[in-house]
């Protein structure tokens, strides 16, 4: 953070200035990301199946809340699970638990989609079979895909065969 900030760039702002200043960028970052492409078809999908489904982040509530307002797809969930409502984020299994106790869903029954090695830890240790979105894939991942759009009821299914 400011550290690595500072000795790169050798700032003239404080570290509270830096610190509200990261407060302030961070949301508005999240709030103009474009969804990945895919993702929208797959919510629709899931939600019209009655699939029962949650975000388990590492990021702040203050952060992510106002991001599902912005793209539209708040309602997709049924729980948002944050760092705020953690002790041990990830690759801690604690995100991934809570989001399933809260669904009323067992772990193992479970599927959790991510982008990092922590988070797929995560996933992992709670049981959950694991879906890994990135350029390439890493160890450990149930299924690797690279596009939204891979993604299909037979293919969630077949992670459980």
């Amino acid at each position: 953070g400011y550290a690595y900030f500072s000795d790169i760039y050798n700032p003239v702002i404080s570290l509270k200035e830096y610190a509200q200043a990261v407060r302030t960028f961070i949301p508005e970052l999240y709030k103009s990301a474009p969804l990945s492409k895919g993702v929208l078809d797959l919510l629709k999908l899931l939600k019209a199946e009655g699939v029962p489904m949650g975000i388990a982040t590492s990021s702040q509530r203050a952060w992510i809340e106002p991001s599902l307002a912005s793209h539209k797809v708040s309602n997709y969930f049924d729980t948002i699970v944050t760092l705020d409502d953690i002790e041990h984020p990830k690759p801690a299994a604690d995100p991934y638990l809570l989001a399933a106790k809260q669904l009323g869903a067992d772990p193992t029954k479970s599927i959790g989609i991510e982008d990092s090695k922590h988070g797929l830890q995560s996933v992992k240790a709670a049981g959950m079979k694991s879906i890994l979105y990135a350029k390439e894939p890493l160890t450990g991942q149930d299924l690797h895909i690279q596009h939204f759009h891979e993604l299909d009821l037979p293919t969630l299914r077949s992670l459980f065969e």
